[in-house]
């Protein structure tokens, strides 16, 4: 899904631009087909209201000024901050008219009015029996007024606009079997995805029960994943009884924590299920994060590169 979807590839760079609450974190990627490299992978903080985040992007910008990015492509990802999605149940409409009639039937489960919403939808590939639903996603048209400007003055070319959550699903599209993952979508806040033959099938996001960052070897040994194990069992479970698709094979962890070692042994003996750190792509090299921070900077490069793909 994506908010737009314009502009013709011009440029041998691709840049990916991720807008936190609190932070801008931008991805270059240059090359074509099977000879791409990540040459920038970085981020700029920023305080205070969501304007702020256009004097971060310019002072990241200024950083990487060298670059040759007059006329590249960029693709742009909302962090969970900047957007809202709820299920819904499919309005009696036409397709094409479909979007805009979302915007009334979410005044009422969103916080901002109808006439600030940019609305768009998709659907995900399984449902329960009898349930007929979309995923409805708002953002804030001023916010993405100032996007369009800021890629603009940039000299760069606003391929799309799309959210963390497929951001981070783009990075699995080669991937067959059930495997579910889980990175922070927000400090205090945990992503949880199950991918199901490359498709993203289920998408939660959750309040973190438990700071795995901070978290020490004793505290693991004494229960402090317990909480995080329930959610990711009740996860699993839902996709198996209400979606009746096979059972999740593999849990990819994408959170940084000092005892890693322990908490995939730890989440594999509480849930039963194969337990692993997801592993960076060889086009990253030493540009990774390595603290998963920059999954949807990766991933909305992934997504870029699609559709640019399928566009050529």
């Amino acid at each position: 899904m994506a908010f737009f979807l314009r502009n013709k590839q011009k440029s041998n760079y691709r840049v990916s631009l991720v807008l936190h609450q609190h932070e801008v974190a931008l991805v270059i990627e240059k090359g074509q087909a099977d000879n791409v490299q990540v040459v920038v992978n970085d981020s700029e903080a920023y305080t205070g209201g969501s304007d702020d985040w256009l004097a971060a992007f310019a002072r990241i910008r200024q950083r990487y000024a060298r670059l040759p990015l007059k006329q590249a492509q960029v693709h742009v990802v909302l962090g969970s901050d900047y957007y809202q999605a709820v299920a819904i149940d499919r309005p009696n409409v036409a397709a094409d008219e479909l979007a805009a009639s979302l915007r009334w039937s979410l005044r009422d489960l969103v916080s901002l009015a109808p006439q600030q919403m940019v609305v768009d939808y998709y659907e995900l590939p399984y449902q329960p029996l009898s349930s007929n639903k979309v995923v409805a996603v708002v953002a804030d048209r001023q916010l993405l007024m100032s996007v369009i400007a800021a890629v603009a003055d940039a000299d760069m070319l606003l391929h799309s606009v799309g959210i963390f959550e497929h951001a981070v699903a783009a990075l699995f599209l080669d991937q067959e079997q059930p495997l579910l993952l889980f990175t922070h979508s927000a400090p205090q806040q945990l992503l949880c995805q199950i991918i199901y033959q490359g498709k993203l099938t289920f998408s939660r996001q959750l309040r973190a029960p438990v700071d795995c960052q901070r978290l020490s070897a004793e505290e693991i040994e004494l229960g402090a994943l317990d909480a995080l194990s329930i959610e990711l069992q009740r996860s699993m479970d839902y996709v198996e009884s209400q979606l009746k698709l096979a059972p999740v094979q593999q849990i990819l962890v994408m959170v940084s924590c000092p005892q890693q070692a322990l908490l995939v042994d730890k989440l594999h003996q509480l849930i039963g299920v194969a337990t692993r750190y997801w592993s960076y792509p060889a086009s990253v090299d030493e540009l990774a994060a390595g603290d998963y921070s920059d999954v949807a900077g990766l991933g909305g490069m992934r997504q870029l590169r699609e559709m640019l793909r399928v566009e050529a």
